[in-house]
């Protein structure tokens, strides 16, 4: 005998891993043939500070913004 599975309505059903609201946001960064030193000094400088590429960028960027615009950001 078979059994009929019914599709039922998920309207109003939340997930378990929706919980988080905010979408996260992704940028790329592209670099022309000629622009190989720039790896290597990122490589230089993830090793140094032993963070990753993302939060290499992220922190670079806030130590320009807090130099730049004299805000201090956390």
């Amino acid at each position: 005998m078979q059994q009929v599975l019914h599709n039922r309505v998920s309207e109003g059903k939340i997930t378990a891993g929706d919980f988080n609201s905010k979408t996260s946001k992704r940028k790329n960064i592209s670099y022309n043939q000629m622009e190989d030193y720039i790896i290597d000094i990122e490589s230089k400088l993830m090793k140094k500070y032993r963070l990753g590429f993302s939060g290499l960028h992220k922190m670079l960027v806030l130590k320009a913004g807090q130099q730049e615009f004299g805000q201090f950001y956390v």
